[in-house]
């Protein structure tokens, strides 16, 4: 078999020579398309307009179902959309008005079908944290009524999540709590007020609380589906 030998000097290709040679400049598919400033402005504002809701347990909560029943239950006729249906769990609402989408948030947490819904505000999309917390009202039960001050009710709070405001009520605290999704449910704590006392219960009631993993606190799934069970 004869040996086959390459000339690098005339095995290079001159591209003013070539007709196959394919200039991307000639190409108007490739060119950029530029939206107006104008335009940019205006999505963006949309976005600042629009919250995105996510279903803790879509096994059991359908995308479809979900969405009539919150614009029924947010009574905001006319004035919100469901604008796109992203995946089988979230979907993204448009407000009107930044009044009513600040109204929704401040009336959390919300819920379908029994089980706990996650709502986040569209143009948080980039944070770590996106669709992982939602606020609930918490009762913290058992502080003795001498032990009421700020700094022990967040620390005590700060075992369910972040303390983010403190009403005092009756026999118990009520606190807004930004609570952890991906994170069990805690319901008790045994707390040492005085050094020479003995420890005591505080309980944590959650306002609008629906279905949970009562062996391990998750919002996702129910006790007969859970991993520790």
């Amino acid at each position: 078999m004869d040996n086959l030998a390459v000339d690098p000097e005339h095995d290079e290709v001159d591209p003013e020579d070539d007709d196959d040679v394919h200039d991307p400049e000639d190409d108007d598919d490739v060119h950029v398309i530029v939206f107006p400033p104008e335009l940019l402005q205006e999505i963006e504002e949309q976005n600042r307009r629009c919250l995105m809701v996510m279903l803790l347990n879509p096994k059991v909560q359908k995308m479809v179902p979900m969405t009539s029943a919150l614009l029924k239950a947010w009574r905001l006729t006319g004035s919100v959309e469901c604008r796109v249906v992203v995946d089988d769990s979230k979907a993204l609402f448009q407000f009107e008005s930044e009044s009513d989408l600040l109204w929704v948030l401040d009336q959390e947490p919300w819920s379908f079908n029994d089980w706990m819904l996650v709502v986040d505000r569209f143009d948080r999309r980039d944070e770590p944290d996106y669709l992982r917390f939602m606020n609930f009202w918490v009762e913290i039960v058992g502080i003795p009524w001498n032990y009421r001050n700020d700094a022990v009710i967040k620390r005590i709070g700060s075992v369910v999540g972040e303390v983010l405001e403190i009403h005092e009520q009756g026999p118990g605290v009520r606190a807004r709590i930004r609570v952890d999704v991906n994170e069990g449910l805690e319901f008790e704590r045994r707390v040492l007020f005085e050094r020479s006392d003995e420890d005591v219960e505080v309980r944590f009631v959650y306002e609008k609380l629906k279905m949970f993993c009562q062996t391990c606190g998750s919002l996702a799934h129910h006790k007969a589906r859970c991993p520790d069970e």
